[in-house]
């Protein structure tokens, strides 16, 4: 796999490849995770761990989180929505999702808040559901 800086060594492919379950995305994210952590090396051409003993604590999601929570306040909420719509989408659909996003906010507020007004903390194992 061809990365600025470098091709990924295939034991560096082969990690990701597992943590991510193949998915070609989440592969590049957790690469670039990787390169901004500055966990990688370049070593003739392929980039690699700098230390193979690397424990990785984090999930595949928590780490894209994490990425995604840096990003601008809209451009966070273009990848959320993108992410409900789902893998293949047309431009148009998510321009409407994102018109409705905001027309819901400009009548209701803020969608956290209207949800943790719709939801209660469970007691008992019991749905929190109003």
């Amino acid at each position: 796999m061809r990365r600025p800086g470098g091709s990924l060594h295939p034991e560096l492919l082969e990690l990701l490849q597992r943590m991510t379950q193949g998915n070609p995305f989440y592969i590049e994210q957790m690469a670039e995770y990787f390169r901004e952590a500055n966990l990688l090396k370049n070593n003739n051409g392929l980039l690699q761990l700098k230390n193979q003993d690397v424990q990785m604590n984090d999930s595949v999601k928590e780490i894209m989180m994490a990425r995604i929570d840096r990003l601008s306040g809209l451009v966070k909420e273009t990848v959320k929505a993108a992410a409900v719509i789902g893998r293949e989408f047309e431009l148009p659909v998510l321009s409407a999702v994102m018109a409705k996003q905001e027309e819901f906010i400009n009548k209701n507020g803020d969608i956290e808040m209207v949800l943790r007004g719709r939801f209660k903390p469970p007691k008992s194992g019991r749905s929190g559901m109003r």
